[in-house]
């Protein structure tokens, strides 16, 4: 994996451990120039897979992870500013490898209150499948699972599951198309950052 000039090793190293956050592979790419690079809450686990990209030029991250609960993020998957997870389920959040969020998406896996006196509320597991994409600001709901190459349109709210290839839009989302493609396409995530002119473009933020 390729790194940008500005990436520091040691500082990310220290950051996460101080965090309290395991990963596995390469270290995810982080600016630590420009900290915080996200905020966590809760004493559950967070797992990081090989090579995990994290921006925050467009607003911290947050994560809460509840005691129990689990976050991981999978291989050479791509976060960006503002998102916050929230994961409270046995089962927590599960990020597949090569998925990609933008930013200020949303994902609950617990309404964290009942809707009318006597009701309970339990939170249910989220997974996220190889290769999808949430566009900006959608929201992901409890029990969903976003299939395999699938989409979420920009500003969607998603409480069911999406089928794989699909893409969903609206409030409440709705299947609008198909991904064709094969079993095997990830989807292109080179980061901006690399090169010259990706550099000066992300310094000056």
């Amino acid at each position: 994996m390729q790194y940008p000039d500005w990436f520091n090793r040691r500082l990310t190293e220290r950051y996460l451990r101080r965090k309290g956050v395991e990963w596995s592979g390469e270290l995810p790419v982080m600016d630590m120039r420009k900290p915080p690079q996200f905020l966590r809450f809760g004493s559950g686990r967070i797992k990081l897979g090989s090579g995990v990209r994290i921006f925050t030029h467009l607003g911290i991250p947050k994560l809460h992870v509840g005691h129990g609960s689990v976050i991981t993020i999978g291989d050479r998957s791509v976060i960006n500013g503002a998102f916050q997870l929230h994961a409270e389920s046995e089962g927590g959040i599960t990020i597949e490898p090569h998925v990609l969020i933008a930013p200020r998406v949303i994902i609950m896996d617990s309404n964290m209150h009942p809707i009318s006196e006597g009701e309970t509320w339990s939170p249910r597991p989220i997974l996220l499948k190889r290769n999808c994409w949430l566009c900006d600001d959608c929201k992901i709901m409890p029990g969903v699972e976003v299939g395999e190459h699938s989409v979420v349109g920009a500003g969607s709210k998603v409480t069911d599951s999406v089928p794989l290839r699909t893409v969903v839009d609206g409030n409440p989302a709705r299947i609008v198309r198909q991904v064709v493609c094969r079993d095997d396409w990830v989807r292109e995530t080179d980061p901006i950052w690399i090169g010259s002119h990706g550099r000066d473009w992300f310094q000056k933020r």
